[in-house]
């Protein structure tokens, strides 16, 4: 992302700025990533 777009949302919407970084960093990806793979009845990976 670039930085002018970045600054923006900061200003704009700080709090989901900070909710998004909070939950990136106390969600361990491949662990999320497992979790998605287990429950594949409920969950999907591909774009559709």
């Amino acid at each position: 992302m670039t930085d002018s777009v970045f600054e923006r949302f900061v200003k704009e919407s700080p709090i989901s700025v900070m909710a998004r970084a909070t939950a990136e960093r106390a969600l361990n990806p491949q662990k999320t990533d497992q979790w998605f793979d287990n429950l594949p009845k409920e969950q999907f990976t591909e774009v559709r």
